[in-house]
């Protein structure tokens, strides 16, 4: 999901569609190893709020972004991984 998360929460009706896609994910992921993995701008204290910790449990990587000329310094990616809990 690399850019996907990042772009619902930029459109109209942040909290009603990204809702409504975790939980399309967890619809669809498998029962016993459903696994989803994000990849976000945002860091943790602004998107581990919107995965339902009762449905999902997330572990947080933080990549450094390669340094390209002409980019900020420093700017990170952060990987969310997350486990579809059984229902």
């Amino acid at each position: 999901c690399k850019g996907t998360f990042d772009a619902v929460l930029c459109s109209a009706s942040t909290a009603d569609r990204v809702e409504f896609m975790m939980n399309e994910c967890h619809r669809v992921l498998d029962s016993h190893h459903g696994v989803m993995v994000i990849v976000s701008y945002g860091n943790p204290e602004e998107r581990l709020s919107c995965f339902d910790n009762i449905r999902w449990e997330a572990k947080t990587y933080t990549v450094s972004k390669p340094i390209v000329p002409g980019e900020k310094i420093g700017e990170e990616h952060y990987v969310y991984i997350l486990f579809k809990k059984q229902s």
